[in-house]
């Protein structure tokens, strides 16, 4: 048989290799596709913890609202507080204070659409570490499991009361640093995420980072570990605190944020600290580092009593000077599949 022409050969090496790549959903490693996952966890029931579900579900709406599917999404709820004969708005948990019922609705967090996994008594420490190993009882849906791989970009943020070295589940139970750590070292091991953020948003926060040994792993939190963290928009009329000062920061830089436009937001740094240069390209938080998240001057509009802390990731000490909000916020753009339509059928 003659030999085939060098070009020829060439031609029909490249194909095959396109094809495999398309086979194995493969990419470059410039262009590595990850995908996106979240554990959202509000620890606290009783009334007057009300700020702590109110901020879960805060996070909870800018990931929905920047386009993480819900179904990448693991929410632990663990107290009805929109059902409660204390709330002047029932059915409604909001973020800052409501004129009436009617006002309340618009600022409703707890609509029809939020999807709660795991409430009530469901919400324990138990729970909450194995869904971060990935262990389940046969029955447990797939929508209320963390069903992520290598490739994927976990955000988990937790909100209630903590001191040093732990975090308080339902005031009956707590998880150490260390379970946290190991945890995160089990994920590791499995193959579980490419790159997590722990966002502690609780007293003395930082503190529950302190093991973690496990690579590629990054923390912020709203507290240092000696110190308390606060709240914020008290609403007289219900008697409880609306939020926390961290997450009321959050909101106020992230607001109006586009992932599909790196210049869309209501408040434009003028200075991208993780760089120490000017914001020329006048690129949005969304769209910058997550340490310029959480220390830029703009947080500082409320006065905050707490500081801000983070711990960078074991294996790159500059990880949250790196790695940009969008990275964990943003959620994957959907793709069409087509439709082949044959007439003739019936």
């Amino acid at each position: 048989m003659p030999a085939l022409p060098q070009r020829i050969t060439h031609v029909l090496f490249y194909c095959i290799v396109v094809l495999l790549l398309t086979t194995c959903g493969c990419t470059s490693v410039e262009g590595k596709k990850t995908n996106h996952w979240a554990v959202i966890v509000s620890s606290s029931r009783f009334w007057f913890n009300y700020r702590h579900t109110s901020n879960a579900l805060t996070m909870y709406h800018i990931l929905r609202q920047h386009g993480i599917d819900d179904d990448h999404i693991i929410l632990f709820l663990p107290d009805s507080f929109a059902c409660s004969p204390t709330n002047l708005y029932p059915g409604s948990i909001v973020y800052e204070s409501a004129e009436d019922a009617e006002d309340a609705q618009r600022k409703n967090l707890y609509g029809c659409s939020t999807q709660v996994d795991y409430a009530g008594d469901d919400v324990d420490v138990k729970r909450f570490l194995s869904v971060l190993q990935g262990r389940y009882d046969g029955s447990t849906p797939p929508t209320r499991r963390l069903r992520s791989d290598e490739d994927s970009n976990i955000l988990i943020y937790v909100a209630g009361h903590g001191a040093r070295s732990y975090f308080k589940f339902q005031d009956s139970e707590f998880v150490g640093s260390s379970d946290i750590a190991e945890t995160f070292s089990l994920m590791h091991a499995q193959r579980r995420y490419n790159k997590i953020l722990f966002l502690a948003d609780t007293c003395h926060a930082i503190a529950l980072c302190e093991s973690i040994e496990a690579p590629n792993v990054a923390c912020l939190a709203s507290s240092m570990a000696e110190e308390e963290s606060y709240s914020q928009g008290t609403d007289y009329k219900m008697g409880v605190a609306l939020s926390s000062e961290w997450m009321n920061e959050a909101l106020f830089l992230l607001d109006g944020t586009d992932c599909a436009s790196e210049t869309a937001g209501t408040n434009i740094p003028e200075v991208v600290l993780s760089t120490g240069r000017a914001n020329a390209e006048r690129r949005s938080m969304l769209h910058l580092s997550w340490f310029d998240f959480n220390y830029h001057p703009l947080r500082a509009r409320s006065g905050t009593k707490s500081t801000p802390a983070h711990r960078d990731a074991v294996n790159n000490p500059r990880a949250l000077h790196e790695w940009k909000v969008s990275e964990f916020i943003c959620g994957e753009k959907a793709e069409g599949a087509p439709i082949k339509v044959q007439d003739g059928l019936l």
